[in-house]
């Protein structure tokens, strides 16, 4: 039942009676033929300046982050050399998880079939399309020659999440959609088998 534009969960499709509403809404809107695959649970991980692997960003008020030249002001031979030992100590503190992490996904091959990588820099088209596909459930990626949207089918139709047209439009490499300024992500394969 839709309560004042707010969908709630009974309204939405699922399975076959969602694909089937999607693709009549493709039929009706784009009037173009275009694929259509459901997105399902997708685990992103994030590599890009100004945010975390899960894709919250770091510091609200500044994408870029915060200047270190600005936060700390040294004095003297020592203090500089007390701040380059705890630099030092600090990165292999920091590094370690990372390095467990990284040996923890050559041995678990399946971490990589589950897990997409989104690739670029703050404000790029693939963050914008990660942003929309992150912690939404019941999402159906939809593309063809000139655009591809990420909707969601619900009581009359489907809501558009996200949408790109022509110059922001990726292309798709097997499972990778690339876009033209260079952002990227990889999705799990049985996404883009539309």
């Amino acid at each position: 039942m839709a309560l004042g534009g707010l969908v709630v969960a009974g309204d939405a499709p699922e399975g076959v009676e969602a694909e089937q509403r999607v693709r009549e809404w493709v039929r009706g809107a784009w009037r173009e033929p275009a694929r259509v695959s459901a997105v399902g649970e997708v685990r992103l991980r994030y590599y890009v300046r100004g945010r975390t692997r899960d894709g919250a960003r770091r510091h609200s008020e500044d994408p870029e982050g915060p200047d270190p030249l600005d936060m700390v002001d040294l004095d003297g031979v020592f203090e500089t050399l007390f701040a380059a030992l705890i630099s030092v100590l600090f990165w292999l503190v920091m590094l370690l998880p990372r390095m467990l992490s990284a040996l923890w996904r050559l041995v678990a091959p399946w971490y990589r079939r589950r897990c997409s990588v989104v690739i670029g820099k703050p404000r790029q088209a693939a963050i914008q399309f990660a942003d929309a596909v992150q912690g939404q459930p019941g999402l159906w990626l939809v593309w063809a020659s000139s655009r591809m949207a990420l909707v969601r089918p619900v009581a009359e139709g489907c809501e558009v999440v996200w949408e790109g047209r022509f110059d922001r439009l990726p292309s798709v490499h097997w499972n990778v959609l690339r876009w033209i300024d260079g952002s990227k992500v990889r999705l799990p394969k049985r996404v883009l088998r539309g």
